[in-house]
């Protein structure tokens, strides 16, 4: 029947084909060799992690994120400070989470490395909280300006010697733990 072709008077004249070959328009199940298929080879399971599929781990992200949370983790510390006028130790807490948190969104790093960078981060947002509350307090029972607290050494050194308890070492602790615990991705089992 393939064979049967009439040349078309405006169209090429046909190919020889040899013997049992298809035309291209005689469709594939009339053929005289069985049609085998390649034998067929299971999927791959797709095995990406969270932070794979993502973006990727950056630490540079989760420490931009970090310091981010600190500032904000540093000014709620010296609001609660300075409206209750007492120096509370959950707020430690809550800004090494805080700066965990963000790190380990931002970042999305599963290696120690982050939990560093987050615990250091966490401390850090603790110290100028309560040196933003302490300054606050200096300000207001003096002639100095924040600025000009903030930028001279020595006045930020004697707030924090006078403002020290062995307490705060405790929270500080604490928020450096929570800052380190939370800015690792944990990896799950398969």
């Amino acid at each position: 029947m393939a064979d049967d072709v009439k040349p078309s008077p405006f169209g090429r004249p046909p190919i020889p084909r040899p013997a049992g070959a298809l035309s291209p328009f005689s469709p594939r199940h009339m053929t005289a060799e069985p049609f085998t298929a390649a034998p067929a080879t299971p999927p791959r399971p797709v095995r990406s992690s969270a932070p794979a599929a993502r973006g990727g781990a950056s630490l540079a992200r989760g420490l931009v994120a970090g310091v981010a949370a600190a500032a904000v983790g540093a000014g709620l510390w010296a609001l609660v400070t300075v409206a209750t006028h007492r120096l509370w130790g959950l707020v430690a807490v809550a800004v090494g989470f805080l700066v965990g948190w963000s790190v380990r969104w931002a970042g999305r790093g599963s290696t120690p490395g982050f939990g560093v960078i987050g615990a250091l981060i966490a401390l850090g947002g603790c110290t100028v909280g309560n040196l933003l509350a302490m300054s606050v307090f200096l300000t207001q029972k003096s002639t100095l300006t924040l600025l000009q607290v903030f930028t001279h050494p020595a006045v930020l050194g004697r707030l924090m010697k006078v403002s020290f308890s062995p307490t705060e070492l405790l929270f500080y602790a604490i928020a450096m733990y929570e800052g380190y615990r939370f800015s690792i991705v944990r990896r799950t089992a398969r």
